[in-house]
């Protein structure tokens, strides 16, 4: 009888063991499992966060001339897979990085991450990726800068009028990515050889040709940029640009400007900006005040032509008594991409 209760209670104290085995193994698993899905949920937030800023900085970096609008727009969150990203622009100060901070969350996890980019700012009256030669301008007022060679000395030697002998042009070693074009809806041609005043909006142009003796174009900006995409664009006219907006052109293929009298605009409110292969001809002893853009294009200068602004292209070619003057931009820089510098 004795035996057989002892039996009984080794056999309980047994069950009673292998029990909290398998309740420990099992509470084991359990853990396990949601240790598991807990990093593979900071993984995927990890991802999601590099994601959100991966995105924003592309948008940056691609079109630097519409940042402004970009700090201005209220964060908000971006769905993705089973989870979400918000990314948020610190606050854009000329002269300062630009700090982007992604959080990702999925299933309550959540993982932030910092990306800084720096600016590639330009203040050079010149730049070209190709070697740069200005000895048959007449006049070079401001910086050089080339990813080849600068000449800027005459066949005697000579540095040309304008040049400071303390100025130092710079082989740069820069790549400047060439601007993305904004899609915008088709708009007609625009022929004009009356006085004419623009005012239809941002759109997508084939062929204009403005042509006005006898007066000015007025470009209505209605208070914001006015921006054309334009296939052909020639230009034999006064410009007038009002409303307090800039007047942004992006040229597909071709370009000219023989503005008939002086330029009133400043250089600020008249931007250019050339696709790759794109060609620009400036043919006009009066003065174009513009900046022009094009870092894989082709820019001339036709003789007693003149520029007020600056100019960056892929080749550059000035000739007989061309000159160029360069103006400081109002905000003190001309931001022409962005390239990543850290993560943290």
């Amino acid at each position: 009888m004795n035996k057989r209760g002892s039996t009984l209670v080794m056999a309980i104290l047994l069950v009673a063991v292998m029990s909290i085995f398998a309740l420990a193994l099992f509470t084991i698993t359990v853990t396990d499992k949601k240790i598991v899905v807990q990093q593979d949920d900071n993984i995927q937030s990890y991802y999601l966060a590099r994601t959100g800023a991966d995105t924003v900085a592309y948008y940056i970096m691609n079109h630097p001339d519409r940042l402004s609008l970009l700090s201005d727009k209220e964060s908000a969150a971006v769905d993705y897979g089973n989870g979400s990203y918000v990314v948020e622009v610190d606050e854009v100060v000329a002269g300062k990085d630009i700090v982007l901070t992604s959080i990702g969350t999925v299933e309550g996890q959540e993982t932030t991450m910092q990306l800084s980019l720096t600016r590639i700012t330009m203040d050079h009256a010149i730049f070209t990726e190709d070697a740069l030669d200005v000895h048959n301008m007449g006049f070079v007022e401001g910086k050089l800068g080339s990813n080849l060679t600068v000449r800027d000395y005459d066949n005697q030697g000579d540095l040309i009028a304008g040049r400071n002998p303390d100025e130092t042009d710079e082989y740069m070693n820069l790549t400047i990515p060439s601007p993305i074009f904004p899609s915008l809806p088709p708009g007609d041609d625009v022929t004009v050889i009356t006085d004419y005043t623009y005012d239809l909006g941002s759109a997508r142009i084939d062929i204009m040709d403005l042509s006005n003796p006898s007066g000015p174009i007025v470009f209505d900006t209605g208070g914001s940029d006015l921006e054309l995409v334009v296939r052909h664009f020639d230009l034999k006219a006064d410009i007038e640009i009002i409303n307090g907006g800039r007047l942004i052109l992006y040229i597909e293929e071709f370009a000219s400007i023989k503005n008939p009298s002086a330029s009133t605009n400043s250089p600020d409110d008249f931007i250019i900006y050339l696709e790759k292969d794109a060609f620009l001809t400036i043919d006009t002893p009066f003065g174009a005040n513009c900046r022009i853009i094009g870092p894989e294009a082709t820019v001339a200068m036709a003789s007693n032509s003149s520029v007020l602004g600056s100019i960056i292209a892929g080749s550059f070619s000035g000739t007989s008594n061309s000159e160029i003057r360069y103006s400081v931009p109002a905000d003190g820089e001309l931001v022409l991409g962005f390239r990543i510098v850290e993560w943290k």
